[in-house]
């Protein structure tokens, strides 16, 4: 929407059933959005406020998820697109996995099922190398992005151990992930400390996925 009017530039319909979130990439040109059909869309929002007469996105402006068993909770873009040939994107779902995109081909790159319950919440490390992962079993697990692999793992216990929303800070040589848990409390990481998430610049030198 423009703050001039109070008509929207554009409605972008598609989702079957309620939209649970929305992010917008760094450069502004893909809007994503996940839902309770179970999907999530890549939407081309480039140069929106040009085109104030177009009564619609067509088919190719728009990127179609699917896989997910169960509604999309939550969605992320790849800090780093450098990485592999295209942005990438990660959702996760009430069907207890994440799973990460090629944001522009619609391909399915891995599937992480380690979670035993719905996963709430997903966050990339800044630099894009690391993504973690919270669900309602009390886990969070944090997973290379270029390998796939599982590298470390943080469970907040067995009382109301549900892990809502993750952010992840790097600034002034502080590196912290700060948890929201269903125990009332939020934890926090220092990942300076943790020797399985420190870069290994060899790792980086060969990021590519296919």
């Amino acid at each position: 929407m423009s703050i001039n009017t109070s008509e929207p530039l554009k409605r972008l319909a598609g989702h079957g059933d309620e939209i649970n979130q929305i992010k917008v990439n760094s450069a502004g040109t893909r809007l994503a959005s996940c839902s309770d059909d179970m999907t999530a869309r890549v939407w081309n929002v480039d140069n929106l406020s040009n085109n104030e007469s177009i009564p619609g996105l067509v088919a190719s402006d728009v990127v179609v998820l699917t896989g997910h068993k169960h509604s999309v909770s939550t969605i992320g873009w790849c800090p780093d697109s450098s990485i592999g040939p295209h942005p990438l994107l990660a959702t996760s779902s009430f069907d207890g996995t994440a799973r990460l995109w090629d944001s522009v081909t619609g391909k399915c790159l891995k599937v992480f099922n380690d979670h035993k319950r719905p996963v709430y919440t997903l966050a990339f490390s800044p630099n894009g190398r690391w993504l973690a992962t919270g669900s309602g079993d009390g886990w969070l697990y944090v997973y290379n992005v270029l390998t796939h692999e599982k590298k470390w793992s943080w469970y907040a216990g067995p009382d109301r151990p549900g892990v809502f929303e993750i952010d992840w800070q790097v600034v002034d040589g502080i590196n912290r992930i700060a948890l929201a848990l269903e125990c009332r409390l939020v934890a926090v990481i220092d990942v300076k400390k943790i020797p399985a998430l420190l870069d290994d610049a060899g790792d980086m030198d060969k990021m590519v996925i296919s």
